[in-house]
């Protein structure tokens, strides 16, 4: 335990001139940019893509992809804006729908990839977490389809008998009721 303790205080230290040694910086801006150029030379980077090596591959998909971007943007590969990261996402989908024309079932993973990187980065320039919104999303999902399938069975209904449409009404009752809040 000591060993790791002594370990964390020393990447502290060496991380932190601005704080542990004579290091003057402007600002948080300028802090991270110190960070970055120490953290790669500590661990022996040479090139940005490097870096982006050193990524943990381990990391739920969402949160890689996040880091990959966050790590390109520093190296001056990014969008200047989430409206221009936004757009990326329109052009995503039109060769995503072309795949889907072609039938091609490897560029039609291939170009879904593609969009839920283009979300991820996105969600970066917006300030969210990827994970977190696609965690909450799911959860919410999960919740409407609940609510709509106790609709379903309220009016003694089978919700597999039921056509698309007529489940999307009971969904939009869904989430109409989800939204009130409760008394």
């Amino acid at each position: 335990f000591d060993d790791i303790c002594d370990e964390v205080c020393r990447k502290l230290v060496i991380r932190h001139p601005h704080v542990f040694g004579t290091t003057e910086v402007s600002g948080s801006e300028e802090v991270l940019k110190n960070w970055d150029s120490i953290k790669q030379e500590t661990k022996h980077q040479q090139t940005a893509a490097e870096t982006l090596d050193g990524v943990c591959k381990a990391l739920p998909a969402l949160m890689y992809a996040q880091k990959l971007g966050k790590r390109a943007g520093r190296a001056g590969m990014d969008w200047k804006s989430a409206d221009d990261a936004f757009q990326y996402i329109r052009k995503e989908t039109d060769e995503l729908e072309a795949a889907m024309q072609s039938g091609d079932s490897k560029q039609i993973e291939e170009e879904l990839g593609d969009l839920l990187f283009s979300c991820v980065n996105t969600a970066r320039h917006l300030h969210i977490d990827a994970e977190t919104a696609m965690r909450d999303a799911a959860e919410k999902f999960r919740k409407r389809f609940a609510e709509t399938e106790r609709l379903v069975l309220a009016d003694k209904k089978d919700m597999t008998a039921l056509d698309l449409d007529t489940l999307d009404v009971y969904w939009a009752e869904a989430k109409k009721h989800l939204a009130e809040p409760e008394s």
